[in-house]
C-alpha cells in the first residue's frame, strides 16, 4: 500500500493533466494548488491559485477554491467563491495569466464567463472546460478554436459539471447541453427534481465515456440514459453517499465500475449488466456503404444493428464501441437499433441521415 501524500487544507477536486504527467489538487480554504508527480508519488510544487488583488477584495482573508479542472497542456482552471473569480495556473510555472484565452478580461488574469462560477469540469484532452454557475448559467470554453460561449441553460440549483469522454456531450445538473451550448435533454422520472427547478444536487455528477448515461450521487447512484432522459439504472450502496459541494463520483472506462465517496470512506460498486443505450452515430450523415462508427454502452459480442430496417455489417469493438457499414438503403434520416444476442433491443431514431 502506497503512503498518503501531504498537501494542503482542505483538499477537494483533484484533476490530471492530458498528458498524465500532473495531478493538481486543489486546496479549498488555502486558496492554492498542490502539483504532483505521479510517477514520483511526491508534492513538486505548491502554487497560491489567486492573486494579491483577491485577497483584497475578500478583505484580507484567504480566498477559497470552489472547483477546478486540467486543460491543456500544463494549465489548471480555478473557480474562487471568495472573490468570484476564475483564475489560469500554469502548473509549470505558477503563473496566474489567461492573456490569449477567450473570455480573458483586461487585467490579464481573470476568465469571465459572464456569471459566478461553481462548478467547472474539463475533456479528456483538455481541450474543452465546461462551466456552471448551480443555477442555470452554462459556457463552454474551446481552446482549439479560441471561443468562449456563455448561455441561460435549464434552471436548476447544485454545483455539478460534467463532459463525456469524446467531448460531445456536457451537463450541468442533469441538463444535457450540446457543443452550441444548447440544452438537448434532461433526465428525469426521479422524485429529488423536476423539470422546472431541480431540487439542490451535490457533487459528483458523470458521464460514462461515451456520453450516454450520467450517473449522479443519490440514496445509492441513478444512471440515466442520456439520449431517453430517464432513470435507466438505480445502483444501492451500503450507505448513502456524502454528496458534497465538491465532485465525488468516477466512472471506469468500461462504464461497469463507479467510485463513489461515502460516509465512511471510498465505495466501488460494479454493475453486472450496464444498461444498453446509443450516444451516437458518427460521422451522421453519409451516403450508402459509409462505415459509422456507434457509440453507447452495454454492446455485447455479437450485437446486430439495423438501420431503418435494414441490417448493417457490424463489428464489436467493446462494450461501448461498434462499427458498421450503411446498409443501400433510400436518402433521408433513419432509425439506428442495435440488438444484443439475448434479444435486447435499443433505437434511436433520425440517428442517421442517408445523402
Amino acid at each position: 500500500m502506497l503512503s498518503p501524500i501531504s498537501v494542503g487544507n482542505a483538499p477537494t477536486n483533484l484533476s490530471l493533466t492530458p498528458d498524465g504527467t500532473r495531478l493538481a489538487v486543489l486546496n479549498s480554504t488555502d486558496g492554492t494548488i498542490s502539483v504532483i508527480d505521479p510517477v514520483q508519488m511526491k508534492v513538486v510544487a505548491t502554487y497560491p491559485g489567486y492573486t494579491l488583488q483577491d485577497r483584497t477584495a475578500c478583505g484580507g482573508a484567504t480566498p477559497v477554491g470552489s472547483s477546478a479542472a486540467a486543460i491543456a497542456p500544463h494549465l489548471e482552471l480555478i473557480a474562487f467563491a471568495c472573490p468570484y473569480a476564475v483564475h489560469v495556473l500554469n502548473l509549470d510555472t505558477g503563473a496566474i495569466s489567461c492573456t490569449g484565452i477567450a473570455g480573458c478580461d483586461s487585467t490579464g488574469t481573470i476568465l469571465n464567463a459572464g456569471f459566478i462560477v461553481a462548478a467547472l469540469a474539463s475533456s479528456a484532452d483538455g481541450s474543452k472546460a465546461f462551466m456552471t454557475s448551480g443555477l442555470s448559467q452554462v459556457a463552454l470554453l474551446e481552446l482549439t478554436q479560441n471561443t468562449l460561449t456563455a448561455s441561460i441553460g435549464v434552471q436548476s440549483q447544485g454545483a455539478n459539471a460534467a463532459i463525456d469522454g469524446d467531448g460531445n456531450l456536457f451537463a450541468g445538473n442533469l441538463a444535457i447541453y450540446n457543443p452550441q451550448v444548447v440544452p438537448v435533454n434532461l433526465a428525469s422520472g426521479v422524485g429529488y427534481f423536476n423539470t422546472t427547478l431541480q431540487g439542490e444536487l451535490g457533487g459528483g455528477e458523470a458521464f460514462n465515456p461515451s456520453g450516454s448515461l450520467l450517473f449522479l450521487p443519490s440514496s445509492g447512484v441513478d444512471v440515466f440514459d442520456v439520449h431517453r432522459g430517464r432513470l435507466a439504472l438505480r445502483v444501492a450502496l451500503p450507505e448513502q453517499p456524502t454528496i458534497p459541494k465538491t465532485p465525488s463520483l468516477a466512472v471506469d472506462e468500461t462504464s461497469s465500475k463507479v467510485f463513489i465517496l461515502t460516509r465512511s470512506g471510498l465505495t466501488v460498486a460494479e454493475i453486472a449488466v450496464v444498461p444498453l443505450s446509443i450516444a451516437s452515430v458518427n460521422p451522421a450523415s453519409g451516403a450508402s456503404g459509409a462505415k459509422v462508427t456507434i457509440r453507447g454502452s452495454g454492446f455485447q459480442s455479437g450485437a446486430t444493428v439495423l438501420f431503418g430496417t435494414s441490417s448493417a455489417t457490424a463489428t464489436f469493438v467493446d462494450g461501448m464501441t461498434l462499427t458498421a457499414t450503411v446498409p443501400n438503403i433510400s436518402s433521408g434520416p433513419v432509425r439506428v437499433t442495435v440488438t444484443n444476442p439475448g434479444g435486447q433491443q435499443y433505437f434511436s431514431d433520425a440517428a442517421y441521415t442517408v445523402n
